[in-house]
């Protein structure tokens, strides 16, 4: 079996996680596969070179050739871009490629009229299947009548576990602070300042331990919430930047806190799952399929929501915080981790090839 997995780029992310897990795993059993970009990348991938819509034509022909040379029995695209260049491939010049879709986000209400969607709706057709990294992700689809329900499979991401399982970061301070944590990038959908208002209000009731909050990661809002921090002048909160040690600063935190308007399946929470890290988290894309206690879940956008969810799991007993840790982990190797992740994807890559 020869597979071609199609991403926009290899940037550091969920999406470049789970592909490259896929990859070395069907290598590893026996699979011939290899990766290519839209974009260029530093990691010497064979590249399409799309850096603009006039390269289009250009990276079809691209594609055509690469194609040419590695004669894929499926070509497995991630994200909506690639869905698009793999699909044209295959309306112009290879009607019998087996083509498969995975989408890694969910669609919201200003994004289904904007062309790329439009254009999505009329080639999925020709997709052979087209998988959803939670439930909710692919009902936002459905519900906008881009894609057939017959098409979809849903197909959790899945995460393998880490090497370093207690070693920490010595940049974090390592007092008896009780510490809540972001990590992801600082851009308008993750909708941090959500976090930072609640964690200030948290710290102006708190009048016992003491509360700390890193940031980490970088983005288009990082000036902005720097400075917000700065006017408010408040305090005990760490911007750490970009970081690549994500394991060590998960063992440094005590809960994980994301306040994003929207999501597909956030793989930072796994992270956190295998890492025995709480973790709180607004409503929103496929949240609810991994965190079942729905106390550490905050309604969407609302800061005094987020203030109580994150204030339950600071005020969780000892033991508590223990046996909910081991929970998640227990739901996390049940439904979350790689092996079953790649064991679907291999089942259904047999299915496409009538190899079942």
């Amino acid at each position: 079996m020869k597979i071609l997995y199609v991403v926009p780029d290899f940037k550091v992310g969920g999406v470049t996680t789970v592909v490259q897990s896929l990859d070395a795993e069907m290598k590893s059993r026996g699979c011939d596969s290899k990766i290519i970009c839209l974009k260029q990348s530093e990691n010497q991938l064979d590249s399409l070179n799309i850096n603009s819509k006039l390269d289009l034509i250009l990276a079809l022909l691209r594609l055509k050739k690469i194609v040419s040379e590695y004669k894929p029995d499926i070509i497995h695209s991630h994200t909506i871009f690639p869905h698009l260049i793999v699909l044209l491939y295959k309306f112009l010049f290879n009607r019998k490629i087996i083509i498969i879709n995975t989408e890694h986000g969910s669609l919201v209400d200003d994004q289904k009229d904007k062309l790329i969607f439009k254009l999505y709706k009329i080639l999925s057709g020709s997709a052979n299947k087209i998988t959803f990294v939670s439930k909710f992700s692919a009902q936002t689809y459905l519900d906008s009548n881009i894609i057939s329900k017959e098409k979809i499979k849903v197909v959790y991401n899945g995460i393998g576990l880490s090497q370093n399982l207690t070693s920490k970061i010595n940049d974090v301070d390592l007092d008896d602070s009780f510490k809540f944590c972001y990590i992801g990038r600082f851009s308008p959908e993750k909708n941090v300042i959500l976090l930072i208002q609640a964690f200030q209000r948290i710290q102006a009731e708190q009048r016992g331990q003491k509360i700390s909050l890193y940031l980490v990661g970088n983005g288009e809002q990082e000036s902005f919430l720097k400075s917000y921090c700065s006017q408010n002048d408040i305090k005990n909160i760490y911007f750490l930047g970009f970081r690549q040690d994500i394991t060590e600063i998960l063992n440094s935190i005590d809960c994980l806190v994301l306040s994003s308007l929207t999501e597909g399946l956030p793989m930072v929470i796994l992270e956190a799952y295998v890492q025995k890290v709480l973790v709180v988290s607004t409503n929103c894309g496929g949240v609810k399929e991994i965190i079942q206690d729905t106390r550490f879940i905050a309604e969407n956008n609302n800061v005094n929501s987020l203030c109580e969810s994150m204030k339950f799991a600071f005020y969780l007993n000892k033991e508590a915080k223990e046996d909910i840790k081991l929970e998640n982990y227990i739901y996390y190797k049940k439904f979350f981790s790689s092996e079953v992740m790649l064991e679907k994807y291999e089942t259904l890559y047999k299915e496409a090839l009538g190899d079942v």
